[in-house]
């Protein structure tokens, strides 16, 4: 088996291999805060919509629940 497996791993197979792993080193972590930023938006919207009823700007309730 482990022939065979030689056989298979040609230069170009062990670039495509190479350029996946860095890829996906790369993509990991941004996908992380993709992820982290959807979880926090999604519990700070209750609150930052209570504090909207009683301010002019939705931004500053936005800061006011982050914060």
């Amino acid at each position: 088996m482990a022939i065979e497996i030689k056989k298979h791993l040609t230069p170009p197979v062990l670039l495509i291999i190479f350029l996946l792993v860095v890829s996906l080193m790369i993509i990991f972590p941004v996908l992380n805060m993709i992820i982290l930023g959807a979880i926090l938006a999604y519990g700070v919207k209750p609150v930052a919509d209570k504090i909207q009823s009683k301010l002019k700007y939705s931004s500053v309730s936005i800061l006011l629940a982050m914060h």
